[in-house]
């Protein structure tokens, strides 16, 4: 485990043992840190091997979603049913669109919410995180531990 307290000055160790091959197998909850310095991560549950990525790939894998708020909740809901959005509201009150490609042209909701009158107060591309993605792979949502 790495110690906070430790992780700045073991960073850059690990950062310059890349470039001479050293392999360095680490458990940690620091999953953010570790990701900095990472070239490939294997995620292990219940002592099975579930995944295993280059972090060159990761960000492909990552979830992205977009999120949105407006002054009339109900009527911008109204405009994302009519046209097809699929959504959910968040713990937070906002407006979270589950459709896979929403978050790859947040200009498009936007033109269509000043268009319709409801013009957003918030529009977010929100990229889930490593701990996010971990949690995810095996099986989890954060809150659920």
């Amino acid at each position: 485990m790495l110690d906070p307290r430790y992780i700045g000055l073991l960073l850059p160790i690990f950062a310059i043992a890349c470039f001479i091959f050293i392999i360095f197998f680490i458990s940690s909850h620091l999953l953010e840190e570790l990701s900095k310095v990472a070239t490939r991560i294997g995620i292990i549950h219940n002592g099975q091997l579930i995944k295993e990525i280059a972090m060159d790939r990761l960000e492909q894998s990552l979830q992205k979603n977009l999120v949105v708020n407006g002054r009339d909740k109900n009527a911008l809901k109204n405009v994302l049913k009519e046209h097809g959005y699929e959504f959910e509201e968040t713990v937070d009150g906002y407006i979270k669109l589950t459709d896979d490609h929403a978050a790859d042209r947040p200009e498009r909701l936007a033109e269509l919410l000043v268009k319709s009158n409801q013009p957003p107060t918030l529009l977010r591309v929100i990229t889930e995180d490593l701990e996010g993605y971990f949690l995810r792979t095996i099986g989890m949502a954060r809150g659920n531990i």
